[in-house]
């Protein structure tokens, strides 16, 4: 019943993601080569987030594993998990970006409106299938912010689109943290000052970039 389990959880989040990158590549107005590739890049940077999901449980229970390497890879994933392949993910992205093997802006362009695509269906599919109602939140800040990529997006240099972006989201999923017990992201409950740092960094980016911001 549990690997069952498991099973439908990680067929709904591909299933999402996919939903998503479909979404991107018809919603998108960039020429066709780029898109594939922006898409190759993120569809490589969330088969790594699962790699590094499985070596941060690894460190997590280390204890264990090294008694029992299958017992460890058997439990679920929890947030310690999640923040650490957050973590990893970021590192290696900037890593990329450094050394020339990944546009940073672009790929975030690309990432951010199939990460809220997947997340408004991901969320829908709990709403309506498995009656969560702690679902309706996340999915109304997704499709919220998904209104704002469309409205936003010729309006807006990709590195201006990519922090209205995040920082909505972030400051939308904030403001819920204070209406609901916890909040989620795909499943995985996140502390308040996750999505906190998304907002500090996104507009301390956005102030920075735009300096005539602090005197108005």
């Amino acid at each position: 019943m549990a690997i069952t389990s498991k099973l439908l959880f990680f067929g709904i989040v591909a299933f999402s993601f996919l939903a998503g990158v479909i979404a991107f590549y018809f919603l998108s107005e960039q020429p066709k080569e780029q898109k594939k590739r922006e898409i190759d890049e993120v569809i490589t940077a969330l088969l790594n987030f699962v790699i590094f999901m499985i070596i941060g449980k690894v460190l997590i229970n280390w204890r264990i594993f090294i008694d029992d390497p299958l017992a460890v890879l058997a439990y679920p994933s929890n947030s310690s998990a999640f923040y650490l392949a957050v973590l990893f993910s970021i590192v290696l992205l900037v890593y990329k970006s450094k050394y020339k093997q990944l546009h940073f802006i672009g790929f975030s362009a690309a990432f951010l409106p199939i990460f809220l695509s997947a997340t408004f269906l991901y969320e829908f599919i709990q709403l309506v299938w498995k009656k969560n109602s702690l679902s309706l939140g996340n999915m109304l800040i997704a499709g919220l912010i998904l209104v704002l990529y469309l409205y936003l997006r010729e309006r807006l240099k990709s590195v201006h689109l990519v922090l209205a972006l995040l920082t909505g989201w972030s400051a939308g999923m904030l403001i819920l943290s204070y209406f609901q017990p916890f909040i989620t992201i795909f499943g995985f409950i996140v502390a308040r000052w996750f999505v906190l740092v998304f907002l500090v960094l996104s507009f301390s980016v956005m102030m920075i970039r735009n300096p005539g911001l602090k005197r108005q």
